[in-house]
């Protein structure tokens, strides 16, 4: 009879009172031993975990995530590791096959290389009009003295457990994290990982994973020329193709692209493409690309091959849109739509709306197709139903004020995307509805200048945006008209 291997919980915490409880309660009865290390609490943290049966270890905080984490592992008696944080939450299906998994450690054969357990993070974004992240971590695994956490931030461990022989497992398990909801928070833990990051980087220059991270954090932060500079160090400083490669040439080309610098992103869909001829949001980003440069068939041609490639399992990093192919669907309908097909672009965005009737995406573009067939009626269904969505109102008035332009009355227009603008000041999709409403009414040159900056700062390098703003600070008498038609890109994701 073969007995369950003993399975530790190991968490490390510091001012959790407000979270731990939600996590370690239900899951605490999965595991044989509960291990918290504290690393410097000032709260009822430490008593809750003790209530909850766990055991609790202080550990002077050093600025080293991994540090801590080797230290719990130091601490756990059990024959493998899970982890969490306090801000992670595993719901009652993800439990039950996660206890599932664990029932069947016991029957691994002796002779086969040990394994590890792979298990999809869902971070929760501040509300439904953004995406969640999708980030592959190694959860569970054997409790091993080689087995050592790496990094100050983002700390990794499997590259460590592959270099030890053990095997990667893709599981289906997924845990939400709620750490990202706050965007305070978001702000202040983006400036620690940043600190942390330099820290690596000043010791070991020379390590692509931090590089990769260094960027991936300047990206969050808004800071695109310091990202690309890290990101290019990261894929020079490669010498193998593994999976979280992909998303290394993703970033590349996502950084380029608000750079306003869309010719060397297209290059490096090239190149990426000959290592990961399939991956989804390589291949759907380079078909935007192809919508920038008005390759419409292209476009279409790329989303046709991608839908019809085989799919593999491969470490996740990113946007949970892109990974699902929803991106990819939304501008296969953008492109029918802006071919006039469209009953077809209709019939692709009720079908992404039967899956997620919440999705503003989605509502949006069916409106925008109704819209170029000048269905009234159909619009304000279409505003309505966005009036019913998480943070949907804004974008309500905007599809209105595009219904108005079309109409002739730009003044209630330009009412209307006012009013949306002061409700989301973020809504980079308003700014540029009331560009058009300004260029075409033609009379208040400064204003027109001030929006294509507005466009600018919230949607950098926006190719129309440059282009308007040229034309307009040039002296008058030397001016084209700017113009920017209905459908002014059909890659914008409103």
């Amino acid at each position: 009879m073969n007995l369950r291997p003993r399975v530790s919980l190991c968490m490390i915490v510091r001012n959790e009172e407000a979270n731990l409880r939600s996590c370690l309660q239900p899951v605490q009865h999965l595991f044989d031993e509960v291990i918290v290390v504290d690393t410097g609490s000032a709260d009822g943290t430490r008593e809750i975990a003790e209530t909850l049966g766990a055991k609790v270890f202080d550990y002077e905080w050093s600025d080293d995530f991994s540090s801590a984490r080797n230290f719990a592992a130091d601490q756990a008696t059990g024959d493998w590791i899970f982890w969490l944080d306090a801000d992670d939450r595993i719901d009652e299906q993800n439990r039950v096959q996660l206890a599932e998994l664990m029932d069947k450690l016991a029957t691994q054969p002796t002779n086969a290389p040990r394994r590890f357990y792979v298990m999809t993070t869902v971070s929760s974004s501040r509300h439904s009009t953004e995406p969640t992240t999708l980030i592959s971590h190694t959860r569970l695994f054997r409790n091993h003295p080689q087995a050592r956490w790496t990094g100050r931030v983002h700390e990794q461990i499997t590259p460590q457990l592959e270099t030890l022989g053990d095997e990667l497992v893709h599981t289906d398990l997924r845990v939400e994290h709620l750490g990202y909801v706050d965007p305070a928070l978001c702000q202040r833990k983006a400036n620690r990982d940043l600190r942390l990051l330099r820290m690596d980087y000043a010791t070991d220059p020379e390590n692509p994973v931090t590089s990769f991270l260094l960027g991936t954090t300047y990206l969050r932060t808004g800071q695109a020329n310091q990202a690309l500079a890290h990101l290019l160090k990261s894929l020079q400083l490669v010498k193998s193709r593994g999976d979280w490669v992909r998303r290394l040439y993703a970033l590349i080309v996502e950084t380029l692209v608000r750079l306003g610098r869309r010719e060397e992103a297209f290059g490096f869909t090239t190149e990426a493409l000959q290592s990961f001829p399939h991956d989804v949001e390589l291949v759907t980003r380079r078909a935007e690309l192809l919508c920038d440069f008005n390759d419409l068939g292209g476009a279409e041609q790329c989303l046709r091959d991608l839908f019809n490639s085989p799919r593999s399992k491969h470490l996740l990093h990113g946007a949970s849109t892109y990974h699902d192919g929803r991106e990819g669907r939304i501008l296969l309908g953008r492109i029918y739509r802006e071919t006039q097909r469209f009953d077809a672009a209709e019939q692709v965005f009720q079908e992404l709306l039967a899956e997620n009737p919440a999705w503003i995406p989605a509502w949006v573009n069916l409106g925008y197709a109704y819209l170029m067939q000048h269905r009234w009626g159909d619009i304000e269904y279409v505003a309505r139903q966005l009036e019913k969505c998480e943070m949907g109102d804004p974008y309500a008035q905007v599809l209105r004020a595009e219904a108005k332009v079309a109409r002739g009355d730009l003044k209630e227009a330009r009412q209307l995307v006012e009013k949306a603008i002061s409700r989301a000041p973020q809504l980079a999709w308003a700014r540029i509805v009331l560009s058009d409403i300004l260029l075409r009414d033609g009379t208040d040159r400064e204003a027109c200048i001030a929006v294509q900056r507005d466009i600018l700062r919230l949607n950098p390098g926006n190719p129309q945006a440059l282009r308007n703003l040229e034309v307009l600070t040039q002296p008058p008498a030397a001016q084209p008209a700017p113009t920017w038609p209905l459908g002014w890109s059909i890659t914008v994701n409103p």
